[in-house]
């Protein structure tokens, strides 16, 4: 039997988790939480951080696009920026 969800759901969902992600990601620099874990250090850390700073944005974009209120501004967004029909 599958569990259908609400693509809302799962959008948000998924913003929750990159954001968690994100979260760890960032705090690469703190190598007391790695050693704790069990995992291995990030070397050098620039690279783990970048990583979390785009999970970060990501996952805003995510919330955002989950928000049954922007529907119609999504909506008109993509219309002007998809592919528009050639003058003649």
């Amino acid at each position: 039997m599958l569990l259908r969800l609400p693509p809302r759901l799962v959008l948000r969902l998924d913003a929750i988790c990159d954001a968690s992600l994100a979260i760890f990601l960032l705090a690469s620099t703190w190598d007391a939480l790695f050693e704790f874990l069990g995992l291995p250090v990030p070397k050098p850390a620039l690279y783990a951080q970048l990583l979390g700073a785009t999970l970060v944005g990501l996952a805003i974009v995510e919330w955002l696009v989950a928000d049954p209120t922007l529907a119609s501004a999504k909506s008109r967004a993509a219309s002007h920026s998809g592919a528009r029909s050639p003058r003649r």
